[in-house]
């Protein structure tokens, strides 16, 4: 039964966002029943709702004799049982008060916003509002910052710095290949194909020409990529004179990237008559 008892209430939420801090808001009131003080031992059951008259309580708890003096008394909400924790408290919530033995207040009251600074904790936390990749259901993770090649870390204050320089490398083990042919006239071969819904960053090669047999002339090898249709040179060596040759080998300051079905070849556009080379290519990168 619904009551015309008078209660007048102060909340208060003391509370910290930079540390765990008790979920509970302190509710201190004051009720009179007419015209005259209450003084006594009472059981009340706090419930509150999102609805200043409508609906089903979204939080119960019940605190047992709890301490009246002159009309006034106070309680922790939260600590009898049922945690806050449930709570977002990111819309208005209205809460009701029962006492034992003497009825339900006529209205619901507002919650004022101290208790909201429980949503200011998830400042603390935000940082874990992280997606993961791999389960597109999992909303919440930890993100690490680790200081490494090309990359430090500094705090100032409250503030992290993050520096990168430069590309630090991928390991080459995803794809690395080599190639090598007795070379006597003009030819190309393909060294690889991007396979379909994969891409490809060329990190780096090595290419070596050498002529044991004493042939004259001279030898070009290109290590060419197939962009949009059109092959283009990104490393190249040239070999003219008899014995061990040239070689050369390169680390890309930057990553070539290619697209699904692009392509990578060795090229072999001169060579001179007569001529006999042995051609290695090694290249390596990174498939995703």
């Amino acid at each position: 039964m619904k009551r015309a008892i008078c209660l007048s209430l102060v909340l208060l939420c003391v509370s910290s966002i930079f540390a765990e801090f008790p979920k509970e808001i302190s509710f201190q009131g004051k009720m009179q029943h007419g015209s005259g003080t209450m003084t006594g031992y009472y059981d009340m059951t706090f419930r509150i709702y999102e609805s200043e008259a409508t609906g089903s309580p979204i939080w119960i708890e019940t605190h047992a004799n709890v301490h009246v003096l002159n009309s006034l008394f106070n309680v922790y909400l939260g600590s009898s049982g049922s945690p806050l924790t449930g709570l977002n408290f990111d819309t208005t919530y209205w809460i009701e008060v029962s006492v034992f033995g003497v009825g339900t207040f006529l209205n619901r009251y507002k919650l004022g916003s101290s208790p909201y600074a429980f949503r200011s904790a998830y400042a603390d936390s935000s940082i874990r509002c992280v997606t993961s990749s791999s389960d597109p259901s999992q909303r919440t993770g930890v993100l690490n910052f680790v200081e490494g090649d090309y990359a430090t870390l500094t705090d100032t204050g409250d503030t992290i710095n993050i520096e990168i320089d430069g590309i630090k490398p991928l390991p080459f083990a995803n794809h690395y290949n080599g190639w090598s042919n007795d070379i006597s006239s003009a030819t190309s071969s393909i060294l690889y194909s991007v396979p379909p819904g994969c891409y490809f960053y060329l990190y780096g090669a090595t290419m070596t020409i050498s002529n044991d047999w004493g042939s004259t002339g001279t030898c070009l090898v290109n290590l060419e990529i197939n962009s949009g249709g059109l092959w283009y040179p990104v490393a190249s060596v040239t070999a003219s004179v008899s014995g061990s040759g040239n070689a050369i080998s390169v680390n890309f300051d930057y990553p070539i990237y290619l697209d699904a079905s692009e392509q990578i070849r060795v090229n072999v556009p001169s060579i001179g008559t007569g001529s006999s080379y042995k051609v290695a290519v090694t290249y390596w990168g990174w498939k995703y």
